[in-house]
């Protein structure tokens, strides 16, 4: 129940979920539920705020994981925390990677347009022009979502056509 002890649960979770042999076991022991509840329970916490949706993108890598993050509610969490701490680069840059990864997945890409992703991720574009990390994963993450039609219009009526143009 401390902020730092979750923090550092989040960190672990983060390293363990980059091996493929462990998403088994991520899911029997309701890892991505437990995720999602740090996230809600410390929204104030930039450290939890960060790790918990590095540790989501992580996750994300997998296909398999995907679809659990969204039903356990964790694209509503990422999305959340780029909206808390937009003016903290790391949060949004891991919480634009979570989006990246998870916009793999047809339903994803829906619940993110829906859950306000797509203007999260400008947000996190527009006060950070110069952090390559939160310009890399957020730009991806507007190409992922750009793959269903819906989004597109999503993307250009908030304002999100001139981000992905290159520099002059």
């Amino acid at each position: 129940k401390d902020a730092r002890v979750q923090e550092a649960g989040c960190e672990v979770i983060s390293k363990l979920a980059l091996l493929e042999e462990l998403q088994d076991a991520i899911h029997v022991k309701g890892v991505i539920a437990r995720i999602c509840h740090a996230l809600k329970t410390y929204e104030s916490d930039q450290g939890i705020q960060r790790k918990g949706c590095r540790a989501l993108a992580n996750i994300a890598e997998y296909d398999s994981s995907r679809i659990e993050i969204r039903t356990q509610g964790g694209i509503t969490c990422v999305v959340n925390s780029m909206r808390y701490h937009v003016a903290h680069p790391e949060v949004g840059e891991q919480g634009c990677a979570a989006l990246a990864n998870l916009a793999l997945n047809d339903q994803n890409r829906v619940e993110i347009a829906k859950s306000e992703g797509v203007k999260a991720v400008l947000a996190g574009l527009r006060q950070h022009q110069n952090h390559p990390g939160i310009q890399a994963y957020g730009l991806g993450a507007l190409g992922n979502l750009a793959v269903e039609e819906e989004n597109c219009q999503v993307i250009l009526q908030a304002g999100g056509a001139p981000m992905g143009m290159p520099a002059k």
